[in-house]
C-alpha cells in the first residue's frame, strides 16, 4: 500500500466522521418554534411611613417591652373610648344687665381700698440715730514705749517712763535704732529721722534709751561666755515711743 493510497483512507474517514456528526446535530436539534421567555419578578421597593421608620430606630424595640415588637400583638389592646361630641340642648339665655348699676363695683372697691391706697403713698419719717459713743479713750492716757525687732527676745530689766508733752499739735512716735551687747547695755543709739516733731521728745527718748537695761547673756565664773567675734554678739532693735500730747498752758481747753 502506497501513501498516497494512506492519505486517501485518512481523508475519507475524517469526511465521513464529520458527515455523521452533523446528521446526530441536525437529528437531535430541537425545531419547535421559538418561545418568548417571560422576565423573572423584580425586587420592589416601598417607603416606610415616618412613623414606623422612627420605631426602627428605637434601640429598645426587641431589647424591652414594645408594642411594635415581634409579641405586641399578644398585649391586651385597650379599647378606643367612643366619641361622642359635644351637643348643647338646651337655648341660648342672656344674662341681665341693670343699667343703673353699671359702675357700683369700682365704686365699692374705692371706698374700701381708699385708706390703704393713701397710706402706701406716705413716705416714711427718717429716724435719728444717735451715735455710741466708745467707752475706751481715743487718744493714750499716758506716754508709751514699745521693743522691735530682735529685742523683743531679750528682757527689759527696768520698765521704761516717758513723760507727757505739752504741744499745740499731736506728736509722733520717736523711733530710736539700738545696738546691744551681751552684757544688755546699749552699744549704739541713734535717732530714726524725721522724729517726733518736737526736739525735747526726742532727746528724752535717746536718754532713755542709753538708760534702758536688757536681760544679760554674760554668765560669771569659769564658763563664763567668751566669743571671738563681736559683731555675732551683738542684737539690734529699736523702741518706739507713742508721746501723749497734752494742750498747751496758755490756751483753752474745749
Amino acid at each position: 500500500m502506497t501513501r498516497k493510497r494512506l492519505s486517501r483512507r485518512w481523508w475519507l474517514f475524517a469526511t465521513l466522521v464529520l458527515a455523521g456528526q452533523l446528521a446526530a446535530i441536525y437529528w437531535l436539534s430541537d425545531k419547535s418554534p421559538i418561545a418568548i421567555r417571560r422576565p423573572a419578578p423584580a425586587p420592589s421597593i416601598t417607603l416606610v411611613p415616618a412613623n414606623e421608620l422612627f420605631s426602627l430606630h428605637d434601640p429598645t424595640i426587641f431589647a424591652l417591652p414594645h408594642a411594635r415588637s415581634f409579641s405586641g400583638k399578644a398585649w391586651q389592646s385597650l379599647p378606643p373610648l367612643p366619641y361622642r361630641p359635644f351637643e348643647w340642648a338646651a337655648q341660648m339665655e342672656w344674662m341681665p344687665l341693670p343699667a343703673d348699676q353699671l359702675g357700683e363695683g369700682l365704686a365699692r372697691f374705692l371706698q374700701t381700698n381708699r385708706s390703704e391706697t393713701l397710706r402706701a403713698l406716705e413716705l416714711p419719717q427718717p429716724s435719728l440715730i444717735q451715735p455710741e459713743l466708745a467707752d475706751s479713750p481715743i487718744f493714750p492716757q499716758k506716754s508709751t514705749v514699745r521693743v522691735d525687732g530682735a529685742l523683743r527676745n531679750r528682757r527689759l530689766l527696768m520698765p521704761i517712763e516717758p513723760s507727757a508733752w505739752p504741744h499745740s499739735d499731736l506728736l509722733t512716735n520717736s523711733v530710736v535704732d539700738l545696738i546691744v551687747g551681751l552684757d544688755g547695755v546699749p552699744v549704739s543709739c541713734e535717732l530714726r529721722p524725721p522724729g517726733s516733731g518736737l526736739p525735747q521728745a526726742d532727746q528724752q527718748a535717746l536718754a532713755l534709751a542709753r538708760g534702758a537695761r536688757f536681760e544679760s547673756f554674760v554668765t560669771k565664773g569659769p564658763h563664763r561666755i567668751i566669743d571671738s567675734t563681736p559683731v555675732s554678739t551683738l542684737t539690734r532693735g529699736s523702741l518706739v515711743f507713742s508721746w501723749r500730747t497734752l494742750p498747751p498752758a496758755n490756751s483753752t481747753a474745749p
